[in-house]
């Protein structure tokens, strides 16, 4: 448990990555609909369901961690926690998700058109 005088350095520290995961999210999102304009090239060879969850991977699991890693930093925040690292893992996992439904959405473009 942080000291009296480590208390307001932590909690700025949690709230700055905060902030930082909140911008990663836009940024992945903003890559995310990139990635999808290039998927106008597909026609019917494409796997459109392998595409859509590509796409949607990282819109609806980056929200959901955005929204569990402000909970929980404010549960640990009330509770005088340490909750640094809890944005920290939030970005982690945003990314994550990103890489994977890149995968998903190029994986889906190139599934059937092979030969």
């Amino acid at each position: 448990m942080p000291g009296d005088a480590d208390r307001p350095r932590v909690s700025a520290a949690t709230i700055v990555l905060l902030v930082a995961q909140a911008g990663v999210f836009l940024l992945s999102l903003a890559v995310d609909l990139a990635l999808a304009m290039g998927t106008d090239s597909c026609t019917s060879s494409c796997d459109n369901g392998t595409i859509n969850v590509g796409l949607q991977l990282p819109l609806v699991g980056g929200m959901v961690a955005l929204v569990v890693s402000i909970g929980l930093s404010v549960l640990l925040m009330a509770r005088r926690r340490r909750s640094f690292w809890i944005p920290i893992v939030g970005i982690l996992i945003q990314v994550a998700l990103l890489v994977i439904g890149a995968g998903l959405m190029e994986s889906g473009m190139h599934l059937t058109g092979r030969s």
